[in-house]
């Protein structure tokens, strides 16, 4: 897969793994349901015990938003929401700490081990994470010895003020010339709140 379908993929994936309110509170997911199936039920009666134009043109509408909310809850039971790929995509990404963490503090070490499979270390290829802030600039090699992955580590010693950084990640192979890109976005620093004094929560600054 190259560089574009991987990201192509990866941006479908998250958008996908939004996590979505059913899943989290089933109670809400079966007053829903219930609900559903008592319109439902109400306009089948209606139908059954005749009915006027309006009353008939109603009963059908409840019938059909019945039926596409049957496919739509069907779709969004929680326990399938709780088990989908995408969702536990995330999850095991946030787990085994294998993408760049889109916020972090300051004050962390920041530990992730990149897997690039098209251009795994073995094969001679090297990877760079790229990191601009306004104020601070960070170019910092992931450690492939594996010949797997590339191991990055961000230290507090990197001295990276808080802010939004730009990121890029690139792969590169200086025995055939070759650079790809493999990873972009942006990432937000936090404030080290073991080294801040601050007044209110909108004033931190660090000590």
């Amino acid at each position: 897969m190259n560089s574009e379908a991987s990201a192509y993929v990866d941006a479908r994936l998250d958008r996908a793994a939004v996590p979505k309110g059913l899943m989290y509170y089933p109670a809400i997911y079966n007053f829903h349901a219930a609900l559903i199936g008592f319109a439902v039920i109400a306009a089948l009666a209606q139908l059954r015990g005749g009915a006027d134009g309006w009353t008939l043109l109603f009963s059908l509408s409840a019938v059909g938003v019945g039926v596409w909310s049957t496919m739509y809850f069907w779709e969004s039971r929680p326990r399938r929401l709780s088990e989908s790929v995408e969702r536990n995509r995330v999850i095991w990404e946030a787990a085994l700490r294998t993408r760049l963490p889109k916020v972090f503090s300051a004050g962390e070490t920041v530990e992730f081990c990149r897997y690039v499979d098209d251009y795994p270390p073995a094969k001679g290829w090297r990877y760079t994470l790229h990191l601009h802030g306004t104020t601070a600039v960070l170019h910092r090699d992931g450690d492939g010895s594996d010949g797997k992955s590339y191991l990055v580590t961000i230290s507090p010693t990197d001295n990276l003020p808080p802010g939004d950084y730009r990121y890029l990640e690139r792969v590169t192979n200086p025995a055939t010339g070759q650079a790809h890109n493999v990873g972009d976005g942006v990432v937000n620093i936090t404030v080290d709140l073991a080294l801040a004094k601050t007044s209110s929560p909108s004033s931190a600054v660090i000590a």
